[in-house]
């Protein structure tokens, strides 16, 4: 359509129009179809994006999006507000639209040599539309129609979609809108994983899936072998081990000798599992490919899958593998449905005609104090509810320490490396906090350091809550010596989560088992929690933006966190023998007024770094750069100097 030049001129142009516009506005992501959400349009706000099944963006004038987001809470539905400079496809973008129609309309179109599914229509482009200026100048102001182009390139025939880009958002969504079709999604990059291996992992899939692959630029020298073609021709066809400095043998010759079966090879995947205990080695093994982990040994059958690291694309991917397995049509929230390994286990044996154990099935929704959360996030009584929370989260069973604790929620590995220290994450005590607080964070330390999430008890239903700081203390620094096991050790925390890794520091220490180091991600301790709580309506939405991505936000939560919170209400850090790191935002959560500096801030000694992003942001769209200034800090020696 565009030689490259002209369409770098195209590109430029927008992106130089589009920021030279006044900023302001708000977009907002909704858990909602867009027939719902089309009379809540109108001049002030537009649908700026289709992007799947119930999923949509709004924008325009931030007043008008409040109101779209207090419909969405009223009814139950996630609403979350993206981080944004402008309001983009709004009527806000309609100063810029006759200079970049200019600008358009001086370039060279020619007729496109393949066909294209446009994004603005949902259908297969014709060639008048690309080649007039008016399409380009549609593409700024009205939405984004991903399902429906999806749908539409499906409906053409494709059946295999692959995104090439730092993530895999768009596959995720792109499942969730051929859910049910025999379409395949491929991501060749996540954020998590290693660069290559992801690209190859995806290489990988497609050509199991059938795509004709060009071996030979990556595999340069190899050889094919031919494989039987019958099941009675046994044959191992696993290269021979050979020792260092050994020559490269010709070709991989075929082993005649007595049948054997690879080592920590997974059993056959195409004969549905027949019992429960089967079915979940076959969920164990699958989750444990999915998130690139050494073996089904590392995936605990009651940790939540979220907290073995499963977010939604792995979610989709886990299911589509099952699925294969089993030859079960699988919905896409079978896997946050049905919550541990164990759970998901018993739902397929269910599914497949076996019994199904009590207790297994579906896990409880959010109960009558979620909606009551979010009825007073909607009026604006938050603080209150919460009040009322820490005078009924005494009614939960209590532990004194640790041997009244019961069975306790289990350390999460996220990542394995031969440096030391090894590190530990101390969760937060907000409703929906857990391990995952750690995922992404985790993702560049993989291969090179030791990674533990530590939960905190009381957020699983049955689990009891700690009657005092001295009985949470008391538990965690039994799980953290364990762990640790004479090994030196780092301790860290965010947010919440800072305020138990640094009084658990000073607990060890008293025991004669310290950290080597502390690091507090954006902690602020009680002394300057009203900096914090000045921006209380963008916290409690930031709870609810991760409510149902991870765990749901149930009475059993909601109970825990009260009755965590109010340990820390007269508590205050003390310095430590350890070095302390503090990671602080650079970005302020909302709107700040106040004479004081808005960051988090230590009264003793410390290292202060700064991490892009905002209180939450910080650990998740830049948790690589946050991982990385403390991977650096423990490295280059400035931990034992601070």
């Amino acid at each position: 359509m565009l030689s490259l030049e002209d369409a770098c001129v195209l590109v430029a142009a927008r992106g130089r129009l589009m920021q030279a516009l006044p900023e302001g506005g708000a977009m907002l992501a909704v858990q909602a179809g867009e027939d719902e959400i089309v009379e809540h349009v109108g001049a002030l706000v537009s649908l700026a994006a289709v992007n799947g099944p119930g999923a949509v963006v709004v924008s325009g004038d931030a007043d008008a999006v409040e109101g779209v987001r207090e419909w969405a809470l009223a009814h139950g539905r996630k609403a979350h507000r993206l981080r944004v400079s402008h309001a983009f496809h709004s009527p806000r973008m309609d100063g810029m639209l006759d200079e970049f129609a200019a600008v358009a309309g001086k370039l060279v179109y020619r007729a496109p040599r393949l066909s294209v599914v446009s994004t603005l229509t949902g259908q297969v482009a014709s060639v008048d539309e690309l080649c007039s200026p008016a399409y380009w100048v549609r593409q700024v102001r009205e939405a984004v129609r991903f399902a429906d182009a999806v749908r539409a390139a499906f409906d053409a025939g494709v059946t295999r979609f692959v995104e090439v880009g730092p993530d895999g958002v768009l596959t995720a969504l792109a499942a969730a809108t051929l859910d049910g079709s025999d379409a395949d999604c491929v991501a060749t990059q996540r954020a998590d994983r290693d660069p290559v291996h992801a690209l190859l992992t995806a290489v990988a899939r497609l050509n199991a899936q059938g795509v004709d692959t060009t071996w030979g630029p990556l595999l340069a020298g190899a050889h094919t072998v031919d494989l039987p073609t019958y099941a009675f021709q046994h044959r191992r066809y696993w290269p021979r081990p050979r020792t260092r400095g050994a020559p490269e043998p010709a070709a991989v010759a075929p082993d005649t000798t007595a049948p054997e079966q690879c080592p920590e090879s997974a059993p056959p995947r195409t004969v549905p599992p027949d019992s429960e205990d089967a079915a979940l080695d076959l969920v164990r093994a699958l989750t444990a490919e999915v998130l690139g982990y050494d073996g089904p040994e590392l995936i605990d059958t009651g940790a939540l899958f979220t907290e073995c690291g499963i977010d939604s694309l792995t979610a989709t991917e886990l299911r589509n593998r099952l699925g294969d397995a089993t030859g079960l049509p699988l919905p896409v929230g079978v896997v946050f449905d049905h919550q541990t390994p164990r759970e998901l286990a018993a739902h397929l044996h269910g599914e497949l005609g076996g019994a199904t154990a009590p207790g297994s099935g579906r896990a409880s929704g959010p109960g009558a104090l979620g909606e009551m959360y979010r009825e007073a996030v909607r009026t604006d009584r938050v603080r209150e509810f919460m009040l009322a929370m820490a005078g009924l989260s005494a009614y939960r069973p209590a532990y004194h320490g640790p041997d009244g604790a019961g069975e306790l929620p289990p350390p999460v590995r996220l990542a394995r490396g031969e440096a030391g220290p090894l590190l530990i994450g101390c969760c937060g005590f907000v409703a929906t906090s857990g391990p995952h607080e750690f995922v992404r964070f985790a993702a560049p330390l993989r291969g090179r350091r030791d990674l533990w999430a530590l939960p905190v008890p009381g957020y699983r239903a049955g689990e009891p809550v700690a009657a005092d700081l001295d009985a949470l203390l008391a538990v965690q620094a039994d799980a953290v010596q364990r762990l640790a096991d004479g090994r030196p050790f780092v301790l860290m925390g965010h947010s919440g989560g800072a305020l138990i890794a640094q009084a658990l520091a000073g607990r060890l220490e008293e025991q004669g088992s310290g950290p080597g180091a502390v690091v507090l991600s954006d902690m602020y301790e009680p002394r300057i929690m009203d900096r914090l709580l000045t921006w209380e309506k963008e916290l409690t939405e930031g709870v609810l933006d991760r409510d149902g991505a991870f765990v749901a936000l149930d009475d059993t939560r909601i109970t825990a966190s009260a009755a965590h919170s109010k340990l820390f209400a007269d508590w205050r850090p003390r310095p430590t023998a350890a070095p302390t790191l503090l990671l602080r935002a650079t970005e302020p959560l909302g709107a700040w007024s106040g004479e004081d500096d808005w960051q988090a801030t230590l009264e003793f000694p410390h290292t202060a770094i700064d991490v892009p992003g905002n209180h939450f942001t910080m650990m998740r769209d830049h948790a690589e750069e946050a991982a990385r200034a403390v991977d650096d800090w423990i490295a280059s020696g400035r931990m034992a100097s601070a």
